[in-house]
């Protein structure tokens, strides 16, 4: 399935609005450990368990998955 593509820009106007997204953390251990940088919220979700963690979230729910 092909996501559409977000800017990091329109995902902080989605944040500041109060938009109810599901952030993914999807950056492999050695970006994650070496990176101070998180997104408040968002969850860590490893790359190859992407697809079964999906299939826990409302389909009606926006996700935003980020990674390096």
């Amino acid at each position: 399935m092909k996501a559409p593509r977000i800017t990091k820009e329109d995902v902080l106007k989605k944040m500041e609005a109060g938009e109810d997204l599901l952030l993914i953390d999807a950056r492999n251990d050695a970006d994650y450990l070496r990176s101070e940088s998180r997104l408040p919220g968002a969850v860590r979700v490893a790359l190859e368990e992407i697809e079964s963690f999906g299939a826990t979230i409302d389909a009606q729910r926006q996700v935003v998955i980020y990674c390096t």
